[in-house]
């Protein structure tokens, strides 16, 4: 009996775990250049909306299919393979994006926004 509660409590345990996961950034490193980013995007969780005031180049870590949407009912496609880099311009004035991820497996990307 004890080995299988044990089994049961350790698979509790390791799912309350995987469904924990949530969208997020993790803070890299910064100077006064730039500041570097881990941003891993789960199926369904979308970024808040935000926005970037600088350049930066985003570098894909898994593969990439996000649908950003902006606060003016515009939307595109961000499609990128795994180990590929791309540089994206600063947000127009007043515009804000959100970020969704149209895969069914978590999105990792790193991210060099320059300070400039």
């Amino acid at each position: 009996m004890k080995p299988k509660l044990l089994l049961l409590l350790s698979l509790t345990f390791l799912l309350s775990k995987a469904s924990a996961a949530t969208t997020h950034r993790e803070k890299q490193c910064e100077n006064q250049d730039v500041i570097v980013w881990k941003t891993i995007i789960e199926p369904n969780q979308p970024l808040v909306m935000h926005r970037h005031d600088h350049r930066r180049v985003v570098v894909a870590l898994t593969d990439v299919d996000l649908l950003v949407k902006n606060n003016r009912g515009q939307s595109h496609h961000l499609l990128m393979k795994r180990g590929t880099a791309r540089i994206l311009l600063a947000d127009k004035p007043k515009e804000l994006h959100c970020d969704i991820n149209q895969s069914h497996h978590p999105m990792e990307v790193m991210v060099v926004e320059f300070k400039k």
